[in-house]
């Protein structure tokens, strides 16, 4: 796993985790999430479930991305058995929370973006200096 850790809370929008989880395999989640930021989730490799707090679920394959919003109830993980690759982006601050409430970004916390690769690449270059896939 790679990792980007970032603590600085005196700016309007910060990046303060973000990294890339090779082959991992969580343990079962016994509760629902509920994050005080958002969060971009993007499955490159594996398969696994998106749990949402009304008890309904999805399939998550690779090219699955996910926004989660503040103080949404969740849980994702891979299938039984499965083990899966992703890179997430974790971030806050009043200039997201002005972007979160825009009629622009997307309400659906689970959507598709294709190719795989391309969008690999391209959240891999977003990742900051010395954290990018190996």
């Amino acid at each position: 796993m790679s990792l980007y850790v970032n603590n600085d809370t005196s700016t309007p929008g910060i990046l303060s985790l973000a990294g890339v989880s090779q082959e991992r395999q969580n343990p079962p989640i016994l509760g629902m999430r509920v994050l005080d930021r958002f969060a971009l989730v993007f499955l490159y490799a594996g398969r696994g479930l998106l749990e949402h707090g009304d008890g309904s679920s999805e399939t998550l394959v690779p090219g699955s991305c996910l926004l989660i919003r503040p103080g949404i109830p969740h849980r994702y993980r891979p299938e039984p058995g499965s083990l899966w690759s992703e890179v997430f982006f974790v971030f806050g601050g009043p200039i997201f929370d002005a972007w979160g409430a825009s009629s622009w970004l997307p309400e659906a916390m689970h959507f598709s973006l294709t190719p795989v690769d391309y969008w690999l690449h391209a959240f891999q270059k977003s990742l900051p200096e010395g954290h990018e896939k190996q």
